[in-house]
């Protein structure tokens, strides 16, 4: 058999339809509005049900200037346009398994991206070809922080947009790149996980919506990119798009309350790779084996050494040090509590120095701090600071130059190069407390409460601090205040983190929306509630133990139908996992110039980004 399709001389256009009774005036109304305000769309229906015509009827509304690309297998679309760009698909003329000067709907997409198209339609949507569609409209702007990995397994907080950019050239846009070796933080059901990278896109856009939520978090997206929200009726995470959000929705976040199993071993500095110089530095305590290469010498030039060893793990015995007399340090460091304890102390008050050298130099008020550094350092590196009392404060400099190098290296110079180290994203919980517990040199006003605070103008470091927080398993939030007077402009970031468990308000990681205990008890109808739980009912949010109450109560009272059992088996899922709800506070459309940015991520459709991590969609 064999089907004739004709194009009509004159084209169907929506006042035909409406005459025909096809679509009432009503709704060609609000699809003119849809089409105007550049609304997407999708025609569905079963074969001669008039989707073909219905989508020629609607290309008459474009306006006479708009640039459309048409994407089909067969052409049936005629557009009364002069910028229409009409593509079609070409099946392979290959023998057998070979694709040979086959030209598929899926490049056809990614190529019409390059025509910078006001409209693209695509005749058929049913593969890989609706993922790069729905992407190229679906962004989050520049400065959108993302956890990256990479395949060394090293972490970094970057902004999406320095991330995506490497993989284009000046001026390209619209063409999505295949990435391999990098992964983001996705989900799993309500746990927390690494998920690779399949490919990353960017294009100019000149207005998006910025949502604010709970916590001091801040993201800026397309209308039409989702975010995941939770469903109270089926505790199902959705994803909503971000032009659709109202404030009291409750987004998605995480806090980490599973140790990772490659997170359980100190990490290692290697210091020879961070900072040797093979022009001035010499290695000490080589083995016998390099020392009888090496003529019997020791010390020998560093680049002697580089030459003639064989494994990196002969390192830990090693010693470096810029020429022949001066401080050595390890070749390879571990990056245990103790030295996690300094470099927290060193970026709430330290700077490194260029004096005859360089040193390292701390500024602390609090004695019980500025003690527990001055003892690691004797003990890890056999320093003894030079004291300068100043009053209210005191001074601690150590000269040590290939240390100071190490730490300008990993940790920033000054405050404006501060920065998360590299190998603490990867590190044991302990440990990163033990850097937090250093933070607080910078934190004294907060002391005696159960979160420290830590103060910074740095704004990407105050994102890391706070990243790093959600990760080690700690609560964290951000407030951000301006400054006034000289510092008139500037803003100030306060990270507060919650180390201590013990509360009398819960936070948002330690609580339970009482709409969904609510949801569950009219599910299973449970009977005589006891007396010490009726104020729930009065309550916006309830602590997890309390919420653990209610539910042992409701298994006992309830009646516990399938649908009732499933709905609990959820909620139990979701208080022991490791993503937790807050809540949008605004939605407001603002303008915008410059490049929108997106990465698909297979299976889970999913990714965390924002100045505080909030689950985000995609199409890959």
């Amino acid at each position: 058999t064999f089907a004739i399709r004709k194009f009509r001389e004159d084209p169907i256009t929506i006042t035909d339809m409406i005459e025909w009774g096809t679509i009432s005036p009503e709704l060609a109304a609000y699809l003119w509005l849809l089409i105007e305000h550049k609304k997407t769309g999708l025609i569905l229906g079963i074969t001669g049900s008039g989707k073909t015509s219905t989508l020629n009827a609607l290309a008459t509304l474009f306006r006479p200037t708009v640039k459309v690309v048409t994407i089909e297998d067969t052409p049936e679309l005629r557009l009364p346009l002069e910028n229409w760009v009409q593509l079609v698909a070409r099946p392979s003329y290959g023998i057998g398994p070979q694709k040979i000067g086959e030209i598929t709907l899926y490049d056809l997409v990614k190529i019409s991206l390059r025509y910078r198209p006001d409209v693209i339609i695509v005749g058929e949507v049913r593969g890989e070809e609706a993922y790069v569609l729905f992407q190229s409209i679906a962004s989050v702007s520049h400065d959108t922080p993302i956890l990256i990995m990479d395949s060394k397994g090293e972490v970094s907080l970057v902004n999406i947009g320095e991330f995506i950019d490497r993989f284009y050239n000046e001026g390209e846009e619209w063409v999505p790149k295949p990435v391999s070796g990098y992964y983001v933080l996705s989900h799993d059901g309500f746990n927390v996980l690494w998920k690779p990278i399949k490919y990353v896109l960017r294009h100019r856009a000149n207005e998006i919506y910025e949502v604010t939520f709970e916590g001091g978090g801040k993201v800026k997206a397309t209308g039409s990119h989702s975010v995941f929200v939770l469903d109270d009726e089926s505790l199902e995470i959705v994803e909503k798009p971000v032009s659709t959000l109202k404030p009291g929705d409750l987004l998605v976040t995480f806090v980490k309350n599973r140790p990772s199993e490659t997170n359980t071993k100190y990490q290692v500095i290697d210091v020879i790779e961070i900072v040797g110089d093979p022009k001035k530095d010499y290695v000490d305590n080589v083995s016998e084996e390099i020392k009888e290469l090496s003529g019997g010498k020791n010390p020998i030039p560093l680049s002697m050494y580089l030459i003639l060893e064989k494994d990196r793990k002969a390192r830990e015995r090693v010693r470096i040090k810029r020429w022949r007399r001066s401080h050595v340090l390890p070749g390879i460091i571990e990056l245990d509590e103790d030295l996690a304890f300094v470099f927290g102390a060193y970026i709430a008050d330290g700077y490194v120095k260029k004096h005859r050298g360089k040193r390292i130099c701390f500024t602390f008020s609090e004695n019980e701090i500025a003690e527990k550094v001055l003892r690691i350092m004797k003990k890890k590196f056999n320093l003894k600071p030079v004291i300068d009392s100043r009053g209210t404060c005191i001074i601690y400099e150590y000269p040590h130059t290939l240390l100071a190098e190490l730490f300008e290296k990993l940790l920033g110079a000054n405050l404006h190069e501060k920065r998360i180290p590299p190998h603490l994203w990867k590190s044991p919980k302990k440990v990163i407390r033990a850097f937090f517990d250093g933070l607080k040199a910078d934190s004294r006003r907060t002391l005696r409460r159960r979160y420290a605070c830590y103060t910074t103008a740095n704004e990407r470091l105050a994102y890391e601090i706070l990243w790093l927080a959600r990760i080690a398993g700690y609560y964290s939030e951000l407030v951000v205040e301006k400054g006034t007077g000289k510092n008139k402009g500037r803003n100030y970031y306060n990270i507060l983190i919650y180390l201590d468990s013990k509360y009398r308000k819960p936070n948002a990681y330690e609580r339970i929306p009482v709409r969904l205990l609510m949801r569950l008890m009219e599910l299973a109808k449970p009977k005589s509630m006891p007396l010490e739980l009726t104020y729930v009912t009065k309550r916006k949010y309830v602590s997890r133990k309390t919420a653990l109450k209610l539910l042992e109560w409701i298994k006992r009272k309830g009646r516990l139908t399938p649908q009732s059992t499933e709905y609990l088996r959820k909620l139990e899922e979701l208080m022991k996992g490791e993503l937790i709800f807050i809540e949008v506070r605004d939605v407001k459309k603002i303008p915008y110039q410059g490049y929108v940015y997106d990465i698909s991520v297979p299976d889970t459709e999913s990714f965390f980004g924002g100045n505080i991590p909030l689950l985000l969609h995609n199409t890959g």
